[in-house]
């Protein structure tokens, strides 16, 4: 809850930006009593404690596809929150799972820039790569094998300026 209230809604240009994250994403666990963290997704446990908050949100917010859409990259400089340039969040499986094929691979990503695509690599090898556009992609994707009884999946996003971001995660087969 921030200020009594367990989310907040920006208005810029007339465009209403609902927002519901976990604390993490509006306090910095090094310096609670300080400023709005300005890129809470760098934080290590902020992909955990959003995954949890995205997932009841998800079952109980009827329209939660329009939340946590990414703010204007003009205006962000005139409202306390920022995030990072691409944020990837909601991913199933989630770290460390036993898992089965066929495996549906989920994320969220965002960014505050147009996307240009996502890709999808297992053990380092590409299986897909989705040309996307629009500031907020739904990532899916079933795998029908594993390589290996580990195996590491990475999730990469690019945005049209050539930015990327990255997120790995180990399952087990």
């Amino acid at each position: 809850m921030l200020n009594g209230q367990s989310q907040i809604t920006p208005t810029i240009g007339g465009k209403v930006y609902p927002q519901i994250h976990s604390i993490l994403f509006y306090v910095d666990r090094k310096n609670p009593l300080g400023l709005i963290p300005q890129r809470p997704a760098e934080d290590s446990q902020f992909e955990n404690w959003e995954k949890g908050v995205a997932d009841w949100a998800r079952a109980n917010i009827w329209n939660f596809f329009q939340y946590n859409q990414p703010l204007p990259v003009s205006d962000l400089n005139t409202i306390p929150l920022t995030q990072s340039p691409i944020s990837i969040t909601n991913i199933r499986p989630g770290n460390g799972e036993f898992v089965s094929v066929p495996l549906l691979i989920q994320a969220d990503i965002q960014a505050v820039e147009n996307l240009q695509s996502v890709e999808l690599y297992v053990d380092k090898i590409l299986q897909t790569k989705k040309n996307v556009s629009g500031m907020f992609y739904r990532f899916e994707f079933y795998l029908t094998t594993l390589p290996k009884p580990q195996s590491n999946i990475e999730i990469k996003a690019i945005t049209q300026s050539g930015t990327e971001k990255k997120i790995s995660l180990i399952v087990f087969h």
